[in-house]
């Protein structure tokens, strides 16, 4: 929006000016005063009192300030301010036309913009590709199998498939069947008796019917003659029988901890009198008076520990069964079963040897 307004000032040009500017400057000349000393007490350069005085307004700031100037001027000469610019307004036409200039507000509208119409689709397409791209890299190819040539299909099928029976014959009829079998050697076998136990897993069989015997003597092929059984030393010791026995599998090994290595904790306490030997794995922890921890492990079976020669010990033990107490090579009561777990156990001597586990649990 535009400050100042446009004002229009339409004034004779063509005859000297005698306007009210005119009628001022008489005035002022009559009253014997000067430009200088006016501006001075209105605060108004000289120039535009004398652009006044001769109808010049182009030359001063405007409009608005010509007004003013005029009220201050008129005022001064002890002329009345309101009939000084009703003069001006009549002579000169003037005319107050403001220019406004109002913002216009901007059009919402629900359209999204051409761009986002276009660009939506290139993004979504750009994505896709992308996802499509790392699919593809991702994938294992393989070597495609040639398919099956048309010609062994149909080779396949024209050969006919042959039966268990003519199989039987055609090894019979190629091998000499109508030829005279010789005289088959006999073997000599040793007689050896062996004992066999019954078993459960073995179910007798039934005898077999004379139906079933023909079908099992009608599968026997018969041997040709060119096969000769292997000879047979006469002498039965020379070589070795052997049973046609299956041999039972051997037992799955027995861990045996006869060869594990015991170890002997707490060796050093010499004077030791309390000794724990582990019978089964047992965990064991003994604490002193002060909270200091002596020994805290598993003894596994065999192990001991010897236990200091001090007052104020206690045991703890998750397998209050397992351990065997022995207090100068005497064995004490048991702590409590196998799997019981002891606490604030006392290892003093003499209470072991006076009280029992009853006293202890």
């Amino acid at each position: 929006m535009k400050s100042a307004a446009k004002k229009e000032l339409r004034v004779g040009r063509a005859e000297p000016y005698s306007g009210v500017g005119a009628e001022l400057r008489i005035l002022r000349e009559e009253q014997g005063h000067s430009l200088p000393e006016v501006g001075r007490a209105l605060k108004i350069s000289p120039r535009y009192l004398t652009a006044l005085e001769e109808g010049a307004f182009a030359d001063l700031p405007g409009p608005a300030y010509v007004l003013g100037f005029l009220r201050s001027y008129a005022a001064f000469l002890g002329v009345s301010p309101v009939v000084a610019v009703e003069k001006f307004k009549r002579e000169s036409s003037y005319e107050d036309k403001p220019d406004l200039d109002f913002p216009v507000p901007v059009r919402e509208t629900n359209v999204p913009r051409v761009s986002w119409v276009w660009g939506s689709p290139a993004i979504v397409v750009a994505l896709l590709c992308v996802w499509y791209f790392i699919q593809e890299s991702g994938k294992v190819e393989f070597d495609e199998i040639a398919e099956v040539p048309e010609r062994f299909w149909e080779s396949a099928e024209r050969r006919p498939i042959a039966k268990d029976r003519d199989i039987v014959a055609e090894v019979t009829d190629g091998r000499g069947a109508d030829e005279p079998v010789g005289e088959v050697e006999t073997i000599a076998v040793a007689d050896t008796e062996f004992e066999l136990e019954p078993s459960d897993n073995v179910e007798a069989k039934a005898p077999m019917s004379s139906a079933e015997e023909a079908e099992l003597s009608d599968s026997i092929i018969s041997v040709p003659a060119e096969f000769e059984a292997p000879s047979v030393s006469d002498d039965p010791e020379g070589d070795e029988v052997r049973p046609n026995i299956v041999p039972t599998p051997p037992a799955p090994p027995v861990e045996s901890q006869a060869g594990q290595q015991t170890r002997i904790y707490g060796a050093e306490n010499s004077m030791s009198r309390v000794t724990l030997l582990a019978v089964q794995d047992s965990w064991v922890q003994v604490e002193g008076p002060d909270g200091k921890l002596l020994i805290t492990r598993i003894l596994y079976t065999g192990d001991s520990y010897r236990v200091p020669n001090r007052s104020g010990l206690t045991l703890i033990t998750g397998n209050a069964g397992g351990l065997k107490i022995i207090v100068d090579d005497i064995e004490a009561p048991p702590l409590g079963p196998l799997g019981a777990v002891r606490r604030g156990v006392l290892l003093d001597p003499e209470g072991f040897l006076e009280f029992g586990s009853s006293d202890l649990e």
